[in-house]
């Protein structure tokens, strides 16, 4: 693909932003910010059992007092329940389903590498 621009995805934060809005919107989901996103993957990642500086460089942060917010883990019951969009969605895709119950499918490392240079 040849390359047409410095980024890797044409899109501005503010054009992800809204279109984010938009979908939430539509699925009538009104207490999700997009912000709510990293937060929920920070925490998911020491819950996965990552150590500060593993998160830290998957999230950004440059220093444990503006990441330790994101430690208040392992939330009892389902914390998507009462979402009805989420099992729409899900129920058009066996992907998503299995994502969406933590079983993440596993690709095969002749996937994994595919296009590489080596």
């Amino acid at each position: 693909m040849p390359k047409v621009a410095d980024q890797i995805f044409p899109y501005t934060t503010d054009a992800i932003g809204a279109s984010f809005t938009r979908a939430c919107k539509l699925l009538g989901i009104d207490d999700l910010r997009f912000h709510d996103l990293r937060h929920d993957g920070v925490s998911r990642l020491f819950e996965l059992g990552l150590n500060i500086p593993k998160v830290a460089s998957n999230s950004g942060h440059r220093s444990w007092t503006s990441l330790k917010r994101y430690t208040h883990l392992r939330q009892t019951g389902d914390k998507y329940d009462g979402w009805k969009w989420l099992t729409e969605v899900t129920r058009k895709d066996p992907a998503l389903k299995l994502v969406q119950h933590g079983q993440f499918p596993r690709r095969r490392r002749s996937q994994r590498t595919a296009g590489r240079d080596h």
